[in-house]
């Protein structure tokens, strides 16, 4: 079989560039060659050192002069399609890290037409969040998809998916995205130098420290667990230091409503909404000793990945899809909204047993989330793909 080329298509988004960077490193490790490519800012990086594309210049050196900045992203966004679609024809697979973006229709309309085979990986933000508007253009998505990657093993999404589009379920494949978040935080455990702890409150000192939720979005129900912490007794209160991360989708009326809810509980906390470094981020999760998480809806975020690894007590919804977590023997607390309050209760009494029931989580959250464990599935996708072309 000859060697396959693969370009990586996604949004530009800073929370998730970390991991493109990472699966595009990791898979020209496993031998596969890829190039990523990075949607609206024409940004093209390759670990082999493949040239830059003449378009990717041209739109670039127009970026940096800003008298003719805005002129030239209007007419260059009136032929985007097209910009990536010339890009794209010159290899095996496109391999679309998003359906959120309402141009990938077209560009995988094109690359059919073209013969590049296209595989389009669905996250939980994806799926959860899709609105009734964007359903049209995912439709066409999937449509000009070979393949469809449900990413984050959720069995319960798989059905909904399917639910929602029953005459793409034969595309649908199941395969993680790697976490190269754990390796650097086992560096960071053996490494103390590497730990920021600079963002932290001071009051944080000799309190469990209990994080609520992991961004700023209404959805993730800050208030409830606000609720639920406040109908603490007095005793179990002073022994915790609130941490609510809101570094992005946060909008000023919501959060003025939780400073005024959590000033109620009298409990002393911190509102991170500044954004951190990745070592201040991954120091939180060290830090943090029991996590609650009852958002709406959630695609197993990285975020709650990470607590798991550090071995910190996740108190989560019942209703969330974590049977990807019980089904390899990672433990956590599901929780009802009207218990949460008892069960969070329990795990400040009895902290150091629910510690206990932590322990492996690690070492089985490990072995199937790293990059060593899944790129053998992204490999087996690409090769199937190949041989259909």
């Amino acid at each position: 079989m000859k060697e396959m080329k693969v370009i990586i298509l996604h949004p530009h988004d800073n929370n998730q560039l970390s991991l493109m960077e990472s699966l595009c490193e990791q898979l020209n490790k496993y031998g596969i060659h890829t190039n990523r490519l990075e949607y609206n800012t024409y940004k093209f990086f390759s670990p082999n050192g493949d040239p830059v594309p003449w378009a990717c210049r041209v739109c670039h050196f127009f970026e940096k002069i800003p008298k003719i900045r805005v002129i030239s992203r209007k007419f260059f966004r009136k032929y985007i399609v097209n910009i990536y679609s010339n890009i794209i024809k010159d290899y095996d697979i496109l391999d679309l890290q998003s359906s959120f973006v309402k141009d990938f229709a077209g560009i995988a309309e094109i690359a059919q037409k073209n013969g590049v085979k296209v595989k389009t990986l669905i996250w939980g933000s994806d799926f959860n969040l899709e609105t009734p508007e964007q359903r049209p253009w995912k439709d066409r998505i999937y449509k000009y998809s070979d393949i469809i990657q449900l990413g984050p093993l959720r069995k319960e999404t798989d059905g909904k998916f399917i639910g929602r589009y029953p005459k793409y379920s034969s595309k649908t494949r199941r395969a993680p995205v790697g976490r190269d978040q754990f390796d650097y935080l086992d560096r960071m455990f053996e490494q103390v130098s590497l730990q920021d702890y600079s963002f932290l409150s001071e009051q944080a000192k000799g309190k469990l420290m209990v994080t609520c939720g992991y961004n700023g979005r209404e959805m993730q129900q800050h208030l409830l667990i606000l609720d639920a912490i406040d109908n603490l007794p007095h005793e179990i209160k002073q022994k915790i230091f609130l941490f609510l991360p809101m570094t992005y989708l946060l909008k000023d009326d919501y959060y003025i409503q939780v400073v005024e809810r959590i000033e109620k509980t009298g409990i002393p906390y911190q509102i991170q909404r500044e954004r951190l470094s990745l070592e201040q981020n991954l120091t939180m999760r060290m830090r943090t000793d029991i996590a609650v998480n009852i958002q709406e809806h959630d695609g197993l975020a990285s975020s709650i990945q990470e607590h798991l690894y550090c071995g910190n007590v996740l108190v989560a919804g019942e209703w969330l899809p974590y049977s990807y977590f019980t089904d390899n023997n990672i433990f956590y607390l599901k929780t009802s909204i009207d218990n949460l309050s008892i069960n969070i209760k329990d795990v400040i009494e009895h902290f150091s047993d629910y510690k206990q029931k932590c322990i492996s989580n690690r070492d089985n959250l490990f072995k199937i989330t790293s990059w060593k464990a899944v790129l053998p599935k992204w490999k087996e996708m690409y090769d199937e793909l190949l041989l259909s072309k």
